[in-house]
C-alpha cells in the first residue's frame, strides 16, 4: 500500500469515481476549529491532487460521484441548514441541490447513482426518510 495523499493536515471521506480512475476526498488545510476545508480529486493511480471550487460553508462531506463521473455529490451547511450539492469535477462552481429549507442528515448515494437518500426535517415536520431528485425533496410515500 502507498498513500495517495501525504499531508500534515486532515484528509477524509474518500469516494471512487464510477470508472475507478479518480478519488474525491475532503481535506482540511489546517486541522483547527472550525475545520474549514474543500473537496479535492486525485488520480487513483497516484499523482497531484486538484482542489475543486469552494462550497458555501467550506465544510463539505463527500457522498459520491455522479453516474457520468462529472461531479461529486456532497453535504455541507448553508447558513443554518444542512444541504446537498454537486461539485463539477472540472472545477466549476457548486450546484445547490437543496432542499431549500430544512435540514438533511445521513446522506447516501444509491448504488446506481440516480438518487440521494437522506433524513429530512424542518420546523413543521419531524425527521423522515426522503429521496433527493434534482433538488426536490420527495417523500417515499
Amino acid at each position: 500500500m502507498e498513500p495517495l495523499v501525504q499531508t500534515e493536515a486532515t484528509s477524509f471521506g474518500p469516494v471512487y469515481s464510477p470508472n475507478g480512475e479518480w478519488l474525491a476526498y475532503a481535506h482540511v488545510e489546517r486541522p483547527t476549529w472550525p475545520g474549514i476545508g474543500d473537496l479535492y480529486i486525485v488520480p487513483a493511480a497516484g499523482g497531484d491532487s486538484r482542489r475543486l471550487h469552494a462550497t458555501f460553508d467550506r465544510k463539505p462531506l463527500p457522498v459520491g460521484w455522479s453516474a457520468e463521473g462529472d461531479r461529486i455529490y456532497y453535504s455541507d451547511t448553508f447558513r443554518t441548514f444542512e444541504r446537498v450539492g454537486a461539485l463539477p469535477a472540472d472545477g466549476s462552481p457548486p450546484i445547490d441541490l437543496g432542499p431549500q429549507n430544512g435540514v438533511v442528515s445521513r446522506v447516501h448515494l444509491n448504488h446506481t447513482r440516480s438518487h440521494i437518500g437522506c433524513v429530512f426535517e424542518d420546523l413543521e415536520n419531524p425527521p423522515e426518510a426522503y429521496a433527493l431528485v434534482f433538488g426536490q425533496a420527495v417523500s417515499p410515500e
